[in-house]
């Protein structure tokens, strides 16, 4: 597994010092590491959605001229797409920039289901949006970070990088402090189930809220029929 901190310097050394995206479990580490304010002259804005991150992207690349490094999973591509294509895009305002994507979903080990299909067309879906994509493992990912920032550069275009499952060494910063007094996500689940009946209809939120969900109502026999886990594109 890579060390988030070399992983993030090698950016820096390449003069990317402007990174804007959306949370993903496959870059975690990377964005805790870049949320800890431990680097100096770096600039971080998390975005609401992939689409927000590309514009933020965009506009940075506009007013400094320089390469900004937008970050999110595979399954956001298609909410990236836009402004991609309609922006970034070679043939519109040809704008460089990487593109950090995390690979859920592929090889189909131990993931959501949802995440299989964008898995397995992560690098076609990129090539039909006219992106060239490298993937990076533990021994190349100095060395295709540079071909990366160049190709983007020299082309004057997106090109991304992407990043498989466990990838990334686990970062824990000291700063986060847990409250023992605040209700966990998992308890408070078990209160809601608590106080409804079988026959109350419940819609929960993507992530771990509908995950936990399942286990909940599997543990408490209740079935899945009364309860609608959204996924992915649904939140």
């Amino acid at each position: 597994m890579v060390d988030v901190k070399k992983f993030v310097n090698s950016f820096i050394k390449n003069k990317i010092t402007f990174f804007a995206g959306v949370p993903d479990s496959v870059l975690k580490s990377f964005i805790h590491y870049l949320k800890s304010n431990k680097i100096k002259n770096l600039k971080h804005r998390v975005a609401t959605n992939e689409g927000s991150a590309i514009s933020l992207g965009i506009g940075y690349y506009f007013s400094k001229k320089k390469i900004p490094l937008i970050y999110f999973q595979n399954s956001g591509i298609g909410h990236a797409s836009n402004p991609l294509y309609s922006i970034a895009d070679k043939r519109i305002y040809s704008v460089p920039m990487v593109l950090l994507i995390g690979r859920r979903g592929y090889p189909k080990k131990n993931d959501e289901p949802q995440h299989y299909r964008i898995g397995e067309i992560t690098k076609n879906f990129l090539k039909v949006l006219n992106i060239p994509s490298l993937l990076l493992s533990k021994k190349n990912y100095l060395k295709q970070i540079t071909i990366a920032k160049n190709m983007a550069i020299k082309f004057s275009k997106p090109v991304a990088l992407i990043v498989p499952m466990k990838f990334f060494k686990k970062f824990k910063d000291n700063r986060d402090i847990k409250d023992n007094k605040l209700t966990s996500r998992y308890e408070f689940l078990k209160i809601v189930l608590e106080i409804t009946n079988k026959k109350d209809f419940i819609v929960s939120s993507l992530g771990n809220v509908s995950r936990e969900l399942y286990v909940l109502n599997d543990i408490r026999k209740r079935g899945h029929k009364k309860t609608f886990y959204c996924i992915g594109a649904m939140g």
